[in-house]
């Protein structure tokens, strides 16, 4: 069920674009992860081996697995699509 989930949720978010939040917000990727100034899940990115910038959330592969690591931590709050 998580991975029908996962889809679900990561198309809402971003119809499975590569993108950046539409209204320019700290959000980036499939799964539109936030990544601001202050680090909030930069630490995620240097934990899987990546480098800590937007554009490794921009690579869908790195992006899942950093959703996968909140999905872990928190379930599906910190997304809007529910």
């Amino acid at each position: 069920y998580a991975i029908a989930d996962a889809l679900r949720i990561s198309y809402c978010e971003s119809g499975w674009e590569d993108v950046q939040n539409a209204n320019g917000g700290p959000y980036w990727g499939r799964f539109q992860i936030a990544f601001t100034v202050a680090g909030y899940h930069q630490d995620k990115l240097t934990q899987l081996g990546y480098p800590a910038t937007v554009e490794s959330l921009l690579n869908p592969y790195i992006n899942a697995q950093v959703a996968l690591l909140i999905w872990q931590e928190e379930g599906w709050g910190p997304w809007e699509c529910q």
